[in-house]
């Protein structure tokens, strides 16, 4: 009798301990992938915020460009207005090494 007792109690621990374990597994489980979840939304949330970065710099470098770009043309109609024959000097620069580069080209067929 009072060994079934003790079979009984030691059967009742070693299921209550099993039940202690399965539940800290599953507790670490949850953890790890509460953890993961957390690691994943970080790095998506560094991703976006470069990429904000990027789109903030692109559009700086866009607006820099047309102020540029306003500048130049405002630069060569007053050249113009002052000088009706006025050429820009970056299409003489464009049309001469397009032109050295033809002579290239035709000095090379030559040569075949």
């Amino acid at each position: 009798m009072f060994q079934a007792i003790e079979n009984e109690r030691k059967q009742q621990e070693d299921y209550d301990l099993s039940r202690r374990e399965a539940i800290l597994a599953e507790e670490k489980r949850i953890e790890e992938e509460d953890a993961e979840r957390e690691h994943l939304e970080e790095e998506e949330r560094r991703r976006q915020e470069e990429a904000r970065i990027e789109a903030e710099r692109l559009e700086a470098e866009r607006i820099k460009a047309e102020k540029k770009q306003k500048k130049y043309e405002k630069w060569l109609a007053k050249m113009k207005k002052k000088n009706p024959g006025f050429v820009d000097p970056r299409i003489i620069k464009a049309q001469k090494a397009a032109a050295k580069a033809a002579a290239k080209a035709a000095k090379a067929k030559k040569k075949k």
